[in-house]
Formats: C-alpha cells, sequence, structure tokens
C-alpha cells in the first residue's frame, strides 16, 4: 500500500477478533518507532509491553475507576480494547531536565506513535491509541513500574480488527492554511 493509501485508510479500532498476533510483528512495529524524527536525536520513547496479567489488572483499575470509584477517572473506553486486543503497549517518555528538550521530545514521541500505527496497519492489523488523565494516576504508574523519570504517554492495543470503522470527515488541510506575505 503507498503512503497516502496509508495514511488515509488507517483507522482506531476498538473491538478486536481473537487472534495472535504473528511471531515478531510487534517487534518490527516499535522498530518502526525508532525511525520517527527527533530533535538532537534523544529518542525518548520507552516501550513497555503488558502481560496479560498486567491488562487484567489494567482493565480492572480502569473499570473500578469508571464505576464510581473515589477518585473517577474517565477511563471507561480503556477496558474494552484491553480485554480484546492480541498485544497491548505502554509509551513512555524519558524526561529531559531542559523543559525546551522535553517539549520536543514530545513531539517525537506523538511521530514514533504515528509510526507504530502505520505499520501495523501496513500489515493488516489494528490498533487502538488510548490515552488521557488514566495515565497520570499513581495507581497506573506503580501497577506499570514507570520511573519518576519517565511520563506515560500511550497505551496500544493492537490486535485483527472486528470491524473497520468508516473513514471520519476531515476538514480539508487548504480551510486550515493561512498564506504569509
Amino acid at each position: 500500500m503507498g503512503v497516502w493509501d496509508l495514511i488515509r485508510s488507517r483507522r482506531t479500532v476498538r473491538e478486536f477478533e481473537p487472534r495472535p498476533l504473528p511471531a515478531g510483528a510487534l517487534e518490527r512495529w516499535l522498530e518502526a518507532a525508532v525511525w520517527a524524527p527527533n530533535l538532537g536525536l534523544t529518542q525518548p520513547w520507552r516501550f513497555l509491553r503488558l502481560g496479560p496479567q498486567t491488562r487484567a489488572a489494567l482493565q480492572d483499575l480502569a473499570r473500578r475507576h469508571a464505576a464510581g470509584a473515589a477518585d473517577p477517572l474517565p477511563c471507561s473506553g480503556v477496558a474494552l480494547p484491553l480485554g480484546q486486543c492480541a498485544e497491548a503497549v505502554a509509551v513512555a517518555q524519558q524526561l529531559d531536565p531542559h523543559p525546551e528538550v522535553r517539549a520536543a521530545d514530545r513531539l517525537a514521541m506523538g511521530a514514533a506513535i504515528e509510526n507504530i500505527l502505520l505499520a501495523a496497519w501496513d500489515d493488516g492489523w489494528a490498533a487502538s491509541w488510548l490515552g488521557g488523565p488514566l495515565l497520570q494516576h499513581p495507581e497506573v504508574r506503580s501497577l506499570l513500574s514507570v520511573p519518576s523519570d519517565q511520563e506515560l504517554v500511550a497505551l496500544l492495543a493492537f490486535g485483527s480488527p472486528a470491524e473497520v470503522p468508516p473513514r471520519p470527515p476531515r476538514v480539508a488541510a487548504r480551510a486550515r492554511t493561512r498564506v504569509l506575505p
């Protein structure tokens, strides 16, 4: 598939078929991440491959908080993909002490994650990029043993798509572009 078709066809999938990933697929997709542009080659990405026990514990945590725990989290959308996916990875950013580098690294993290998603899609597999406040919750950080010098950026759930959602509407780039003299 050409890059334009790949970009336009990729979808976030939240429901997966019960099918294991082929051997080496996840490693190849993570390798795609390290080729993302990053200012000064800081390579801030760190990956945590979540085994079945960790995924189940994270699912339970998301459900408990979505069901009205004392410290509620907007994470009801996390439990479903984690329960059905073939594999899951937490993506963390190594935090640079300099705020300017840290900000540039955050942009590189988005590029790295997009590379992962596109590589998986190109191989015929789907992913769901999960995140939000759940990632900063102390219980999640503790469960995943995230060091204090790292910040969780995303949870990625991978699997065989049960259904590919339709293409969402997009505003054309020209409608969001200003031309300066």
